[in-house]
């Protein structure tokens, strides 16, 4: 409802552009299909069909049947199966099992259980989901997720050794940021001391100043 009133209002590219914001992250790794399926249905999508997307997205651990897609768009499921197939050149169970399975690999990359994973994505087992990607994709879940570690542990190592001082680095940068500080606290008098010495300076310049002549008495006549 609310992609409606924004394309309403503004028109629908803008309506599909906060779509795809909602639903996708703006990068993606390299080892990632740099163009997802969200993203190319996102590009054919209407304002209805694009809060659709929103709404399967949420619901991917769920079963979603072409019925409850079909609700969601006010259509039947026969015209709703045949215009979404028009639109995206899939029909809607294959392109469920699509965001399924690129869900499952953004998960991968992490360190989460693939029966865990095989939950959130909608499949009953993990043999079940096992073979979905290994038909998707020509291979295994955890075939996939130990070359992403194998290509991403170095990279990672690079960064710490690169990012992270040294201890003696950190020692020293510690022993001059003191040294300085006690530099400062030396060199900087306190008030009182500047005041002090004005005082002083005063004085001196005081004792300086010749004293006046005294007048000699005249002598008594006798």
């Amino acid at each position: 409802m609310t992609l409606q009133m924004v394309a309403d209002d503004v028109g629908e590219s803008i309506a599909n552009a906060i779509a795809k914001r909602l639903v996708i992250a703006s990068r993606r790794p390299g080892y990632l299909a740099q163009v997802s399926a969200v993203i190319a249905a996102h590009e054919k999508a209407d304002p209805d069909f694009s809060a659709l997307l929103v709404w399967l997205r949420a619901r991917l651990s769920q079963p979603v049947d072409v019925a409850a897609m079909a609700a969601q768009v006010a259509m039947s499921p026969r015209t709703f199966h045949r215009k979404f197939t028009a639109r995206f050149g899939q029909t809607p169970a294959r392109f469920v099992e699509t965001l399924r399975l690129e869900h499952a690999q953004s998960l991968l990359r992490g360190t989460l259980a693939l029966k865990f994973i095989a939950r959130q994505c909608g499949y009953a087992d993990f043999s079940q989901f096992a073979k979905a990607y290994q038909r998707r994709f020509g291979i295994s879940p955890d075939l996939f997720r130990q070359a992403v570690v194998r290509t991403t542990a170095p990279i990672a190592a690079a960064a710490t050794v690169t990012m992270a001082p040294t201890d003696a680095a950190a020692s020293e940068a510690a022993m001059t940021s003191k040294v300085a500080t006690a530099s400062k606290a030396e060199m900087a008098p306190t008030a009182a001391t500047a005041s002090k010495a004005a005082m002083a300076s005063k004085v001196a310049a005081a004792s300086a100043i010749p004293a006046a002549p005294t007048v000699a008495a005249a002598p008594v006549k006798p």
